[in-house]
């Protein structure tokens, strides 16, 4: 029996967001975590991978923070 589950909307992308900064203790800035919501498309594993390798790169978060795209974005196109 096949189920069709809508993907999240950006709000829920960052709540999701939010939650993972909180649990890991990492000061996320409200427009960042729009524009990693925005960048992902409404899919949220692509959301905390972008989140991942941008706080990798730029913690603490800089105000004109860039969103990383994950690695294998890159080799992957």
């Amino acid at each position: 029996l096949p189920l069709r589950v809508p993907a999240p909307s950006e709000t829920e992308v960052v709540d999701v967001l939010r939650k993972i900064a909180k649990k890991e203790g990492i000061v996320l800035p409200e427009e960042l975590a729009t524009q990693l919501a925005q960048q992902a498309d409404r899919n949220v594993r692509r959301a905390i991978l972008s989140f991942e390798a941008t706080r990798a790169r730029q913690y603490p978060f800089p105000a004109d923070c860039v969103v990383e795209p994950p690695d294998w974005l890159t080799f992957v196109g």
